[in-house]
C-alpha cells in the first residue's frame, strides 16, 4: 500500500528536494574548490562567491515563486483547468522564465512611458491654456493703463490753454521742482 508523497513506497521528489538537493550540489563543489585552492585567501574568495551564488538563486526562486505557476513553468492541474485558471499560453509556454519577466517588464516599462508621455502633453496644454491667460490679462492691464493716461492728457493744443496749460507747462513744472529741490527744502515746500 502507498502513502501520500510516495510513489511505490519510494519517496516522492518535491520541488523542495530538488532545491535541497542542487543547494547540496552547489556546496559540495563550493567545498571541492574550496579543498583545492592554492591558498587561504582564494578559498575564502571561492567560499564567498558561493554564498552569494546560493543568495542569488534564492531570491530568483522566491521570486518566481511569488509570482506564480505562469512564470514558474509548473503543469497545469485539473482543478485548475476545471476552473477555468489555465489557458492555452501556460500549456504551451516555452518561454522561459526569465525571458518572460524580461518581457513583462518591458510591457510595464513601455505602459508607464506611454502614460508619462500622455500626462506631459495634457500638462503641456493645461500651461498654454495659462500662458495664454496670463498674456491675455496683461494685454488687457496695459490696453487700461494706456486708456486712463489719456483721460488725463489734453487731446489738442486748443484744450490745453483752456485749462492754464501752455506747450511750456512741464517745462515750467520741471522747472519749480528743480528749484525746490535745491533749496533744500524738498519739493512743493518752498515759499
Amino acid at each position: 500500500m502507498s502513502s501520500p508523497g510516495k510513489i511505490f513506497n519510494v519517496e516522492q521528489v518535491t520541488n523542495k528536494d530538488q532545491v535541497a538537493l542542487e543547494t547540496t550540489a552547489l556546496e559540495t563543489t563550493a567545498a571541492e574548490a574550496r579543498l583545492e585552492a592554492p591558498n587561504r585567501v582564494v578559498a575564502r574568495q571561492v567560499e564567498e562567491n558561493a554564498r552569494k551564488e546560493k543568495e542569488s538563486v534564492e531570491q530568483v526562486a522566491s521570486i518566481v515563486k511569488t509570482l506564480g505557476p505562469k512564470y514558474a513553468g509548473e503543469p497545469a492541474t485539473a482543478v485548475g483547468q476545471f476552473r477555468g485558471d489555465s489557458d492555452s499560453s501556460k500549456l504551451t509556454s516555452t518561454k522561459s522564465a526569465a525571458e518572460q519577466l524580461q518581457e513583462s517588464a518591458s510591457n510595464a516599462t513601455n505602459t508607464a512611458v506611454a502614460e508619462s508621455k500622455h500626462d506631459v502633453e495634457d500638462a503641456k496644454g493645461v500651461a498654454s491654456t495659462y500662458v495664454e491667460s496670463y498674456v491675455q490679462q496683461a494685454k488687457d492691464l496695459a490696453n487700461t493703463a494706456i486708456e486712463t493716461a489719456q483721460t488725463y492728457l489734453p487731446t489738442s493744443r486748443e484744450e490745453a490753454l483752456k485749462e492754464n496749460r501752455h506747450p511750456g507747462w512741464l517745462y515750467k513744472a520741471r522747472r519749480r521742482w528743480s528749484q525746490e529741490s535745491q533749496s533744500g527744502l524738498g519739493p512743493g515746500l518752498a515759499s
